[in-house]
């Protein structure tokens, strides 16, 4: 059997979009993440993989041109920043773990469960008695609660109200070794209830 040129083409072109499946076509790859995407397997199916979940989430989100625009801001960061193999793959694999969550997450008309944080919270709008004895788990988790790291758990303003009696607010000298940077220390408190100073 004999194959004329432009057949040896279209078939030497379809092997090679069948090795690398992408969200866009290699032909046009014109910024450097693109052209490392398109010459790596891993990135190639990492990238195919983030523009079948990228479509299934838009068609749920609520305000599409809204998560349009929010998903072309990740990807201007990509392009921007990402001139290797790890960047690459850090970056997939941090937004394709963020559009499963989105997808999993129940839309704010959906009745929830209350998570562990909301019943805490529920808690804490309710006046406490005074803990008898010491329950450094409860002072840890409420410490935790109200750090920076995680003011999303907590609103700043009940920081007080979370830590309730079991804690003092100190002023703290900035170190300059300190990630802190000298906003607040927690004093915990001794075995009497009591901050240690």
């Amino acid at each position: 059997m004999k194959l004329n040129r432009s057949t040896v083409a279209a078939l030497g072109l379809l092997a090679m979009t069948s090795a690398h499946a992408t969200s866009f076509n290699c032909a046009k790859a014109h910024s450097p993440a693109e052209t490392l995407i398109c010459h790596d397997d891993g990135l190639s199916r990492a990238d195919d993989e983030l523009g079948k979940l990228f479509k299934l989430a838009q068609r749920q989100a609520a305000d599409r041109r809204a998560y349009r625009k929010e998903s072309d801001s990740k990807w201007a960061w990509r392009e921007e920043n990402c001139r290797d193999v790890a960047c690459l793959t850090d970056w997939y694999t941090t937004r394709i773990e963020e559009i499963r969550e989105q997808l999993h997450t129940p839309s704010p008309d959906e009745p929830r469960a209350p998570r562990p944080v909301d019943t805490d919270l529920a808690a804490v709008s309710k006046p406490a008695d005074k803990p008898k004895a010491f329950d450094s788990q409860a002072f840890s988790r409420d410490v935790q609660q109200c750090t920076a790291t995680t003011q999303d758990l907590v609103p700043p303003a009940q920081c007080d109200n979370v830590l309730g009696k079991r804690a003092q607010w100190q002023a703290r000298e900035p170190a300059s070794d300190g990630w802190f940077c000298g906003v607040a220390m927690i004093a915990a408190p001794s075995a009497d209830g009591s901050a240690s100073q």
